[in-house]
């Protein structure tokens, strides 16, 4: 003890985190006791049939050897990618509670895993849990939710340095011709939009949005982009449920 009573303690790793021992307990209570918090953004890719059929379409055609998430939430629409695609499949979510339900709900999956990190430390290592740089790689970004910080640009020069042959699905974007899916906004006026992409490089200038109008699709209605790299950017190319415009025009 110390001369204020205090009982001292050594930084020995050995002695449990409780709040972090809490913070799983809850997610864990959370996850199998409390399984409609999973469909409140309407479930798996928010609950859209239109983009889900999409996703999957493209998948079979792309092949992935591997699957990247950013923004894991509550590990719904991860455990989906991983039980689809059957290939490894990382993700990150940097809110302790989120992180701790994702990673319960993902438990049974052997090919899945979550880290708690934020998405560009987490791209960075990207390369490293490649197998070789040829991989193709299937690329959800959503980890848009703090107004004050959008890390879309960011992320994206970290996927162009690290990989080759990519499908980048991106989620919350505004679409250019049907104001019927919604987009996250952020402070200062940015938006995500083809305006925005005309500050990343030029390889992801072509975007690709669905042609199925928002009318016809079912859930949160969230508005969707697609890039692509390599043999990823061809198979956009050719797909004829897609539209593609310019961010270079910044519509």
């Amino acid at each position: 003890m110390d001369v204020t009573g205090k009982v001292q303690m050594k930084n020995d790793s050995t002695i449990p985190d409780w709040r972090k021992i809490g913070t799983a307990l809850r997610a864990f209570w959370s996850v199998f006791f409390k399984p409609e918090k999973a469909r409140r953004l309407g479930g798996v890719l928010n609950g859209q049939i239109g983009r889900r059929s999409l996703l999957v379409r493209l998948g079979a055609e792309f092949q992935p050897q591997m699957v990247v998430e950013t923004g894991a939430h509550r590990g719904v629409t991860t455990k989906f990618l991983a039980q689809t695609f059957g290939v490894k499949t990382i993700s990150c979510e940097i809110h302790p509670d989120y992180f701790w339900e994702g990673r319960w709900r993902t438990l049974p999956q052997r090919n899945c895993r979550i880290f708690p990190e934020d998405t560009r430390e987490f791209l960075r290592r990207i390369g490293s849990r490649m197998k070789t740089p040829e991989d193709r790689v299937l690329i959800y970004l959503d980890a848009h939710w703090d107004p004050q910080d959008l890390p879309l640009l960011e992320e994206l020069k970290i996927i162009h340095s690290q990989i080759r042959h990519a499908i980048i699905l991106i989620d919350d974007f505004r679409h250019p011709e049907d104001p019927g899916y919604g987009f996250d906004e952020y402070a200062g006026g940015v938006n995500i939009e083809l305006k925005l992409l005309k500050q990343a490089d030029p390889a992801f200038h072509q975007v690709f949005f669905p042609v199925m109008a928002s009318s016809h699709e079912t859930g949160m209605k969230r508005g969707s982009a697609y890039l692509g790299l390599g043999s990823g950017l061809t198979l956009l190319e050719t797909c004829k449920e897609l539209k593609k415009f310019s961010a270079a025009s910044g519509l």
